[in-house]
């Protein structure tokens, strides 16, 4: 099972009704206030009528009222963000830019560790952003984290990877919240044993991403990840019985 199916399932069981495959044509507003969703799906034409509507459909960069040509600033290859260099300088020495106006990856804690970059580098200094370690949350019921590479890039890039895979149905902490659904995953490089990226479904996943991100972005090698102590009962314990599964020890799963 992987992550997707987690979400999905755990959704259908709270009652909520999926369209996989559908696509949106029109939104209209009936004279109650209701919202009138139009849907293809399957070549059908079917609606939806809900008293809230979001729209998750992404970001756009909003370049339009800079002036940007007035100010000789550059924009990147696909002229969608500003460009800008490794220290969030753009062509203009003087000026710097950050966050969603980028468009290198638009997330909020991205947006502020550029700032810190660009300040640092004002002041002197020469730090750098790792992009390559960058963790993604999504606060669904249960919460996804990810981080680093994945199996499926891991293997298009033809490396030779260890996967690990510790089910919550094994830690006493989601046991008890009854939140035992999701899991951790491990994926590590099997000659440098390096670990290279991880993803969690389930509870706590995005507050335990920080501990995966920290393996990925000191480039954290099996053999000192496994010697870490984790309090019990938590969440956490799980992503050392991920560790340990990477060598085949898994301690309450094998």
């Amino acid at each position: 099972m992987d992550i997707t199916e987690v979400v999905r399932d755990e959704a259908i069981e709270r009652g909520i009704k999926i369209y996989e495959g559908a696509k949106a044509t029109s939104i209209k507003t009936t004279l109650d206030g209701m919202k009138l969703l139009e849907l293809e799906l399957d070549n059908k034409t079917m609606h939806i009528c809900s008293e809230k509507l979001a729209m998750a459909v992404g970001r756009k960069s909003n370049l339009d009222s800079l002036d940007l040509e007035k100010l000789g600033i550059e924009l990147n290859e696909r002229k969608n963000g500003i460009k800008v260099n490794e220290y969030m300088q753009t062509n203009q020495e003087n000026i710097y830019a950050i966050g969603d106006v980028t468009n290198i990856i638009q997330l909020a804690h991205i947006a502020s560790h550029q700032g810190m970059v660009a300040a640092d580098h004002i002041a002197g200094g020469m730090h750098k952003i790792d992009y390559s370690a960058v963790p993604s949350a999504i606060f669904t019921m249960p919460e996804i984290g990810t981080v680093g590479l994945c199996e499926k890039q891991a293997r298009a890039e033809e490396l030779d990877v260890i996967v690990s895979k510790f089910p919550f149905i094994a830690n006493g902490k989601a046991i008890a919240m009854g939140e035992s659904k999701g899991f951790v995953k491990l994926i590590a490089d099997r000659k440098t044993r390096i670990i290279l990226g991880g993803s969690v479904v389930g509870p706590h996943a995005t507050d335990l991403m920080a501990i995966i991100s920290n393996f990925v972005a000191m480039k954290i090698k099996i053999d000192e990840a496994k010697t870490v102590i984790y309090a019990h009962p938590t969440t956490s314990e799980a992503i050392h019985e991920a560790i340990l599964m990477l060598e085949g020890k898994g301690i309450h799963f094998a």
